[in-house]
């Protein structure tokens, strides 16, 4: 019981310390970021002989629509930091789901509590001692 207590008690400390981290992470930006090259299609710009511009994209989808931007100059290094805090912030809530599943979990050797079978279980309780009373006759 003690190693149970003890266990839930880290369990919540943890929880809470990963909860911190995610308040201190800051602006997230929830959106696929790439690198684009590209001829803008003026016959006397330096693309046109092979020198392609460049340029940092941001995609997301808004209700099953996809919508592209293209971000700022400036702005590159901005956006992937919040890029790399919306994943962190992803690994982290992954990891506070595990610790309040943790938290719930019964102690090991300590019976989980018993619940009456679902309607399928007595149906086929019922089917077996059916069964058994037709056998005896």
């Amino acid at each position: 019981m003690k190693t149970h207590a003890t266990r839930e008690q880290r369990a919540r400390a943890e929880a809470e310390a990963v909860l911190e981290r995610i308040r201190a992470l800051g602006p997230m930006l929830k959106a696929s970021v790439t690198r684009r090259r590209f001829r803008c299609g003026k016959p006397g710009c330096a693309c046109a002989r092979g020198r392609l511009h460049r340029d940092l994209v941001a995609t997301r989808k808004v209700r099953g629509k996809t919508q592209t931007i293209r971000v700022r100059s400036g702005h590159e290094r901005e956006a992937l930091a919040w890029l790399g805090n919306w994943r962190k912030l992803k690994t982290l809530l992954d990891r506070l789901a595990g610790l309040q599943f943790e938290i719930l979990r019964p102690a090991a050797g300590r019976p989980a509590d018993r619940r009456r079978p679902g309607p399928d279980a007595t149906r086929k309780a019922r089917g077996a001692r059916a069964r058994k009373r037709r056998v005896q006759n």
